[in-house]
């Protein structure tokens, strides 16, 4: 066989390879492409980040169009629209290609929906980290749910031992995360329950308006290491969301998971493929701040009970949520397209 041309684009560090120096493919050649590769364009008011978005998927199709064997991999439905739009434009519907990561935090409405239907028509494979993303997106998109694939979050196993030693002092509660969080309702969790300390890693903006209780201590700007080292050391970790169909959460879930800390977080569909209430979670209804306080101090006060969890939590993670996964997946996709 000859060699299959990888053309790996995304909206990320254009250092970031994804599985080039993981998967065991020689008969794979790697190519990457990513927006941030174009910084001063950038900079430009308005229109930089979209033009920047234009001119990476612009010249992923076209190195793609002069290769034999070509495959595109997009990370994110944005990055996967922009190049299959091209891919259509040129008539190049030869170059299978897969959307890797296919997550909304917001879904697209009216007009930008109907553009993104259209161009999805068309790609090869779409990959979710949900079995309730891959309903939802297959019904608003009109895509054919045989074509989107449910992939368990998987990552490098995160070991506590390899982390940085804890900087926080005595027993706390942590919560980690931005995106679809519902900030408002742990604060109000948070100041009913005045002895128990919280330690949240965030962004300014998920805070913005709200007023928080002294019992709740901030981190921002963290690196990974840092956040993940919070993770390991704290008692419980609570992922409030914003409500029961949130296609968020996984990244920080199986963090914890794997660290073996135990877990509360708001009952949603989006999470139900890693967390089950009174086996591996406390799962609380949402915007409940009575039900989510309650569910904490079960923890906090039952530290048997939150330990099992923990523990049980560790182990799903440790089998379904490992990257190890996610390479096994790409090398079947390979396979599969060109056999």
């Amino acid at each position: 066989m000859q060699s299959i041309q990888i053309i790996n684009h995304s909206h990320l560090d254009p250092n970031w390879y994804w599985l080039e120096n993981l998967a065991n493919l020689p008969q794979c050649e790697w190519h990457h492409f990513s927006s941030l590769s174009h910084r001063n364009l950038a900079k430009i008011p308005l229109v930089g980040t979209y033009s920047t978005r234009l001119l990476a998927a612009h010249n992923a199709v076209k190195i793609a169009e002069k290769m034999s064997n070509p495959m595109m991999v997009s990370h994110g439905p944005r990055p996967g629209y922009f190049a299959e739009r091209f891919i259509q434009r040129r008539k190049s519907n030869s170059i299978p290609h897969l959307i890797f990561s296919f997550n909304f935090t917001s879904l697209p409405k009216d007009r930008q929906r109907l553009a993104m239907s259209r161009a999805y028509s068309t790609v090869s494979r779409f990959t979710v980290f949900s079995n309730m993303e891959k309903q939802l997106y297959a019904d608003y998109f009109d895509i054919d749910p045989a074509r989107i694939d449910m992939l368990h979050w998987g990552v490098q196993l995160a070991e506590k031992s390899k982390l940085p030693a804890s900087t926080i002092s005595g027993r706390y509660v942590c919560a980690v995360g931005s995106q679809g969080r519902d900030y408002a309702v742990l604060a109000e969790a948070a100041e009913r329950l005045p002895t128990v300390p919280f330690h949240w890693v965030i962004h300014p903006e998920n805070i913005k308006g709200l007023r928080l209780p002294p019992n709740v201590t901030l981190h921002t700007s963290v690196p990974y290491f840092v956040a993940a080292s919070i993770v390991a050391h704290a008692d419980i970790m609570v992922l409030p969301l914003a409500h029961g169909k949130v296609p968020c959460g996984h990244v920080t879930a199986v963090m914890a998971m794997q660290l073996g800390c135990p877990i509360v977080a708001t009952d949603s569909l989006g999470l139900h493929d890693y967390l089950q209430h009174g086996k591996t979670a406390n799962l609380i209804e949402p915007a409940n701040t009575k039900a989510l306080a309650d569910g904490i101090l079960e923890l906090w006060e039952n530290s048997t009970l939150a330990s099992e969890l923990g523990q049980r939590a560790q182990v799903f993670a440790q089998r379904y949520c490992l990257e190890k996964n996610t390479i096994d997946y790409f090398e079947s996709f390979i396979q599969k397209s060109f056999q």
